[in-house]
């Protein structure tokens, strides 16, 4: 899938390769007030568990959002709850599918693999808000934001929430 072409609608015009999907840092203040909530109750939680899920599910939230943790220091990324934007984008069938998956399992990993770095640096680092064009993929080019927060526990296990809005 990473040669997919784009055509400009001019004749003759000459095709470019189109990036599968492209990510843009972009400052916090961009963000929607429901994804700096997140990142608020993110903070509000030195490390990922029951207790920040149920403050996100009673906020309302949970459903905006993708979870994945990693069982092992070394190991990957498992998708553990599909929101809303997701399955509204790839389906709900695709979603039971993912379900308790690496993330690399997922049928799309060879144009989406670059939100693994995006996922590393939140989980290490301070969250990360960005504005994504979704290329290579669907049919049409989809533009969307999250923002992405992360844990990294003293065994090395890794959680991610993104915070997703199409």
């Amino acid at each position: 899938m990473l040669g997919l072409l784009h055509r400009s609608g001019r004749q003759g015009a000459v095709a470019r390769p189109v990036a599968p999907i492209e990510v843009h840092r972009q400052p916090d203040g961009f963000a929607l007030e429901w994804q700096r909530h997140v990142k608020a109750l993110r903070r509000a939680h030195a490390e990922f568990g029951p207790g920040f899920v149920a403050d996100l599910k009673a906020a309302g939230l949970l459903d905006r959002c993708l979870v994945m943790t990693s069982e092992q220091a070394s190991g990957p990324l498992v998708v553990r709850f599909v929101g809303h934007p997701t399955i509204g984008v790839f389906g709900r069938e695709w979603a039971r599918r993912q379900i308790g998956k690496p993330l690399e399992a997922d049928p799309f990993w060879e144009c989406t693999a670059p939100m693994a770095a995006v996922y590393e640096e939140a989980a290490s680092a301070d969250p990360v808000f960005n504005r994504c064009l979704l290329a290579g993929v669907l049919r049409d080019p989809l533009p969307f934001c999250h923002m992405v927060v992360g844990w990294r526990d003293p065994l090395g296990r890794r959680a991610i929430v993104s915070a997703i809005d199409v």
